[in-house]
């Protein structure tokens, strides 16, 4: 829709435009923006303090002048930024076992691991009345509210195969809904 309004539009703005450019350039001085009611409170004041403040203002300083002579800037190419030696890291595989965990080894009341946290998340999963909320805060030394607050809030992905039979099942479901 933009397209055609720009299209349709084009001539109106275009109309004449040549000889409203030249009145514009041939005026003598352009003309200045509206002033707001504040700055005009402030020139006024200005103008009691002290009248020949813009004469002043405008004049050129000879001191100043000649200060700006004996400045006197070098500069230096720098070239392209530079880039880190250290290159992106090119193996994309699962991580080294034992990655995750470093600190295993050590054994602290009240806590656990990423790799032991998700190996009760999952023997929960698997078995809810064998792997219960307060076997595993036995085993792990947890609070029994902590187990329950993790096994409640926090779950584990669970990798589905295209072919199985639970997508298959699904996308008949899906089709049936749908016709």
């Amino acid at each position: 829709m933009g397209k055609i309004y720009s299209i349709l539009t084009r001539p109106i703005r275009n109309f004449n435009i040549e000889n409203r450019a030249r009145r514009v350039i041939s005026r003598k001085k352009p003309i200045p923006a509206p002033v707001h009611a504040s700055v005009e409170k402030q020139r006024m004041m200005v103008e009691k303090l002290n009248p020949n403040f813009m004469a002043e203002h405008y004049k050129k300083d000879p001191k100043l002048h000649d200060h700006l002579k004996s400045v006197y800037v070098e500069s230096e190419d720098i070239g392209p930024p530079k880039t880190s030696s250290r290159s992106l890291p090119q193996y994309r595989g699962e991580p080294i076992a034992g990655y995750y965990d470093y600190y295993n080894d050590i054994a602290v009341s009240g806590k656990c691991s990423l790799k032991q946290a998700i190996k009760f998340l999952t023997m929960h999963k698997e078995d809810p009345v064998k792997y219960s909320i307060e076997k595993i805060s036995e085993e792990y030394q947890l609070d029994k509210q902590l187990v329950e607050n993790i096994v409640t809030n926090f779950k584990v992905f669970h990798v589905v195969n295209a072919e199985s039979e639970e997508i298959i099942k699904g996308k008949k479901h899906y089709q049936k809904l749908i016709n």
